[in-house]
């Protein structure tokens, strides 16, 4: 028989309503009870085009001959009597539910039909993308607010004719009659929509994913992007060396678009400082460089991996675009457009798609089509849409999708991202997010793996402090000797000798003393030992000098990127003066005097001299959750054993305070031991405590853990984000480097030590999180600063010998101490040194970080006189000259600004 009519029902009144909300087996079966009756021998059967009708009751339609597609959805919803009704009718109704498959349904279809002729299967899939692309091309126009738009006569004339030479089997002309079909629906979009719509097909890697898969992927003729980071890369190389051909040619095709950047994906690239993102980016370029001689140009992450000074980073580093958005389901910011100008704290900015890819694994990603291309072409000058997937896991609703690209820009053409950063003209206005919007999922998911989240980010820390703090001392002994450092993995003594023979005023006959060291951007005063027989003179150089107990100490100031040198001048040594540092549960120096509660161990009180009042107080507690206080929690209650002051000299003493935790029945559940340490002339308490937990936390690590509780009189916060000072409204906090804990004009910070999580309790009531569920580590130290100049540089200078020192040298008939490199402004601090190789002259490239969230008019000055500056992004590319004036340069920082700086210096 021959059909007359080829309809679908679908649940909806309208396509105002389309239902865009169906997932599963249901939006399958909506899209495949359309498409299945659009199979060539149907239309040529039919002599029509295949439509829709609503599936309620309440419309006369004259069923006869008709070839009705009945989805589940719709089937749930009617009386059952309706598809008898139907059948009475003279329709022939196929439940979608009960045929299964788009194949089936096409089958049982056909059995019904004279026309049994075999058709190329290739071309049968052309008329059903042909029916896809029909009913999303007329959801979407009326989704833009648009009545039907199509030349209905044109369009029937052209789909019969393909169906026909499809039937008689005319191959070439079924196929230039359906791109004249294809035409007509582009001419209709292009009433409300004329400018182009770009879909890009997003492949990720996963640790899984075995390297066939991906060749398999790579055969694809139409562009895609390959999200891999590079140890991925070395691995799907390492199971098919093959591969490197294969990606290099479809690089230089440009059928491939590399996505990604950094090495591996176990950073937390999310509470690092740009320093250590630029030193991540490195570490993956080197990788991709060796394997394909190129890196990517646009950023993505799987895992979460955003951060407020990544646009910057990626812009100094030639990245031309970016994916703002996390796969690993981490809620991001969002933007009211999905293409946005995505800005960093220094005003740089990259272009980002900020809209979050479908699955290309799931058919409502299909049928959700129409509505978000509808929401891009309202909110963005061009609408850019992705699919992601891992090879060979799409749909086949998304591989018709590509199907109807094949033919024309209907729905969107599928480009490179590189190309469609390049050449579409993605820009909107300048987006910079808060630094609070931006929420890590890192210590959540450690705790559901129960692994360590805080250790790791100590030892990261104290990594990289220890790693600037070697190249701040390379670069002293440089701009002295005018050579560069000596190699090794430890070349402090080299350093010293460098200096102890390039420094002027070498006198054989002079005393021995100690000679000094400071890489940090900031003054250090240090309490330094000493062995020499006379007491060194007071000045300058030495604030106090006095021997206790057997130990002779001295206060140093050493000078900033400087050196001292600290002698005996004949004097005899002498007793300190003036009042104890350390007493009975009570820790003093010029700055600060710090009181301990008797009973429990508890800081009780930190004052100040001048202001008024406690200013602090701090206690270690265990935080547990109970269904009546889970938003407050409930916490333990120190209680100490032994409270006992030590003094290491004259001028070093601490508190150590033993004890346990007890919860509210008296039960221990923890046992402590914490010293707090205080030394003459320095602003910082710094704490070493360890923790012994009766048992381990359990449950959600922002509410269930081991941590200090720090109570102070103000309630503004402002903490370090990547080191630059921003203030945090936020409940939940990382910060790895510094809080600064503001009580009106007084600031003390909490320099973490990359201890990177802390939890607002209440106005001026924090919680630094030692031991949430899954870590390991038992021991923890952090500091307090009073009144720091720039806590960034403090974060990472006081966790390191910031000021070494050598006891057998010569004292200099020339000054005592002396600066060596000098930044203007005490809130930009050097953050990393290279020396660049040069047979004349000696090059140093270093980077200097705004820290203040300010701009900054900077002038450094150096020992040497400086015969050049460059300042350079990432890829060693001029950016300007700054002035040089001897052995002065002067230049610009925009706010929290990581700039990089090479000077040259004639030997």
């Amino acid at each position: 028989m021959a059909y007359q009519q080829l309809i679908t029902l679908l649940p909806c009144h309208s396509l105002d309503d389309f239902p865009f909300h169906l997932e599963g087996e249901s939006a399958d079966e909506v899209l495949s009870g359309y498409c299945a009756l659009w199979h060539p021998a149907l239309i040529s059967s039919a002599r029509t085009v295949p439509s829709w009708r609503r599936s309620e009751l309440g419309e006369e339609v004259n069923w006869e001959g008709s070839l009705v597609t009945l989805p589940q959805i719709c089937r749930n919803d009617m009386p059952g009597y309706f598809v008898d009704e139907l059948r009475g009718a003279g329709a022939t109704v196929i439940d979608c539910g009960e045929v299964g498959d788009e194949r089936a349904l096409i089958d049982r279809a056909l059995q019904a039909t004279d026309n049994q002729t075999e058709i190329v299967q290739e071309q049968v899939e052309d008329f059903l993308a042909l029916g896809l692309c029909h009913l999303l091309t007329e959801v979407l126009t009326v989704r833009m607010r648009y009545s039907s738009l199509l030349d209905g006569d044109r369009f029937s004339n052209l789909l019969l004719s393909a169906a026909d030479a499809a039937v008689e089997g005319r191959q070439d002309e079924t196929r230039e009659m359906l791109g004249r079909c294809y035409d007509a629906l582009a001419e209709a979009k292009d009433h409300f929509y004329p400018v182009d719509t770009f879909l890009f097909d997003l492949t990720l890697i996963a640790p899984t994913t075995p390297a066939r898969a991906l060749v398999r992927a790579l055969s694809d003729t139409s562009p895609i992007n390959l999200m891999i980071t590079a140890d991925q890369l070395q691995r799907v190389i390492g199971e098919e060396p093959a591969l490197i051909g294969t990606l290099k040619d479809a690089i230089a095709s440009d059928r491939l678009c590399l996505v990604g950047g950094e090495y591996d994906e176990q950073a937390p690239l999310g509470i690092f400082s740009a320093e250590q993102l630029v030193a991540e980016f490195n570490r993956g370029h080197a990788v991709y460089d060796a394997i394909l001689g190129e890196h990517p140009k646009i950023y993505g992450r799987r895992n979460f991996g955003l951060h407020p000074q990544m646009p910057q980073v990626l812009h100094k580093l030639g990245y031309i675009g970016a994916l703002h958005q996390s796969l690993d389901g981490t809620r991001c910011p969002e933007s009211y457009h999905g293409a946005i100008s995505w800005q960093s704290i220094d005003g740089s900015s990259i272009t980002a798609l900020a809209r979050l890819p479908m699955s290309a694994v799931d058919p409502e990603s299909v049928l959700r089509l129409p509505r978000e291309l509808g929401e891009a072409m309202d909110h963005d000058h061009v609408a850019a849409i992705g699919f992601a997937h891992y090879p060979g896991h799409t749909s086949p609703w998304y591989q018709r999708l590509k199907r109807i690209a094949s033919f024309g820009s209907v729905l969107g053409k599928f480009v490179g991202l590189e190309a469609c950063f390049r050449d579409a003209e993605l820009m909107t206005g300048p987006t910079q997010f808060d630094a609070d919007d931006y929420r890590t999922p890192y210590l959540r998911q450690a705790a559901a793996a129960g692994a360590a989240s805080v250790s790791p980010m100590v030892a990261n820390h104290r990594a990289q402090a220890k790693l600037r703090a070697r190249g701040g001392l390379d670069l002293l002994a440089a701009c002295v000797s005018g050579d560069m450092a000596a190699d090794g993995e430890d070349g402090t003594e080299s350093i010293f000798e460098t200096l102890f023979q390039a420094l002027p005023g070498q006198n054989d006959d002079a005393m021995k003393g100690v000679l000094l060291l400071n890489p940090s951007s900031q003054v250090n005063t240090t309490v330094v030992d000493l062995s020499c027989d006379q007491m060194p003179r007071l000045g300058d150089v030495v604030k106090a000098a006095a021997e206790a107990d057997g130990r002779r100490q001295a206060v140093v100031e050493v000078p900033a990127m400087g050196f001292a040198w600290v002698v005996g001048d004949g004097k005899s040594w002498q007793s300190p003066t003036g009042k104890p540092l350390a007493e009975a549960h009570l820790l003093r120096n010029e700055f600060c005097e710090a009181h301990f509660h008797a009973e429990s161990g508890a800081l009780q009180s930190l004052h100040m001299p001048g202001r008024r009042g406690n200013l602090l107080s701090q206690r270690i507690a265990q935080r547990s959750s109970a269904p009546s206080t889970l938003s407050q929690g409930r916490y333990s209650d120190m209680v100490a054993e032994t409270i006992e002051a030590n003094t290491e000299g004259p001028f070093r003493a601490r508190q150590t305070i033993t004890g346990r935790l007890i919860d509210a029945e008296q039960t221990t559940v923890a046992r402590f031991r914490q010293r707090v340490s205080i030394s003459r002339g320095s602003p910082l308490i710094a704490f070493e405590l360890e923790l012994d937990p009766a048992e381990p936390p359990q449950g959600n690590p922002w509410q269930s853990y081991y941590g200090v509780r720090f109570a102070w009189t103000g309630d503004e916060l402002f903490r370090g984000v990547g080191l630059v000072r921003q203030r945090s409204f936020r409940s939940r906090i990382e910060s790895p480097d510094y809080l600064d804990l503001c009580s009106g004009d007084s600031v003390l910070t909490l320099l973490a030590g990359g201890i990177p999580y802390h939890t607002l309790v209440g106005p001026g009531q924090l919680d630094t999180i030692l031991i949430p569920p899954g870590e390991t580590s038992r021991q923890f130290s952090w500091q307090l600063g009073l009144q720091l100049p720039s806590p960034a540089e403090a974060s990472w200078s006081t966790f390191t010998d910031s000021c070494p020192c050598i006891a057998e040298g010569s004292s200099r008939a020339t000054a005592s101490s002396a600066w060596l490199l000098h930044l203007s402004d005490p809130k930009v601090m050097v953050t990393h040194v290279d020396f660049v190789p040069d047979e004349e002259n000696m090059r140093i490239r270093f980077r200097l970080l705004e820290t203040g969230g300010s701009r900054s008019r900077l002038s450094l000055c150096c020992c040497r006189a400086i015969a050049s500056a460059r300042k350079l992004d990432f890829t060693f590319s001029l950016i300007e000259s700054p002035v040089v004036q001897d052995d002065r340069v002067t230049l610009e920082l925009g706010p929290g600004e990581l700039c990089l700086l090479e000077l040259e210096f004639v030997r």
